[in-house]
């Protein structure tokens, strides 16, 4: 089947959520897998302007590779659609931290949300479907990313995962 690659690109205003496109469709034999591209701008409850920017790209199959070992959020077996390769907050003017390694993992992104918790700024990101659905949720506090969580969409009442991040800036 021939491949094509639609990319998305939504500029929001204000602090809510954005939907990213359906990642796939079948229609005659071309598979369409759209990828999500978008920013998020808004301003936090102090006045403070920022910019959220997640880029995912189409996932190319390497000849041989074995199909997904329960290391990627958003699937459940096999391969995914498309991954992240991109997510940057920016705060003001000042860029925030966040290590590659915090949402190379997700794929199949389908919402993006950002919100504010006391200090902290809130990353919400969900994807997948059915029994690979996930919603991960990334703290920003002192302009670094300190923590990650990841539910199971399934069960969202259960953490099935919780990283808490050290690095000083």
């Amino acid at each position: 089947m021939r491949l094509l690659s639609l990319l998305f690109y939504v500029v929001a205003l204000g602090a809510h959520a954005e939907d990213c496109p359906t990642k796939a469709r079948v229609a005659d034999s071309n598979t369409i897998i759209e990828a999500c591209n978008l920013t998020v701008r808004g301003t936090l409850k102090a006045g403070t302007s920022y910019r959220l920017t997640l880029r995912e790209a189409v996932y190319r199959r390497e000849p041989g590779e074995s199909p997904d070992d329960g290391s990627r959020w958003g699937i459940d077996g096999g391969f995914p659609w498309t991954y992240v390769t991109d997510l940057t907050l920016k705060v003001g003017s000042r860029p925030v931290s966040i290590p590659r390694k915090s949402f190379s993992d997700l794929v199949n992104i389908s919402r993006v949300n950002v919100s504010e918790e006391g200090n902290n700024i809130l990353i919400k990101v969900d994807g997948g479907d059915a029994a690979g659905a996930f919603n991960a949720v990334f703290t920003v506090h002192d302009y670094r990313l300190v923590e990650r969580m990841v539910r199971l969409g399934e069960a969202p009442d259960q953490l099935w995962e919780r990283t808490i991040f050290h690095n000083t800036l």
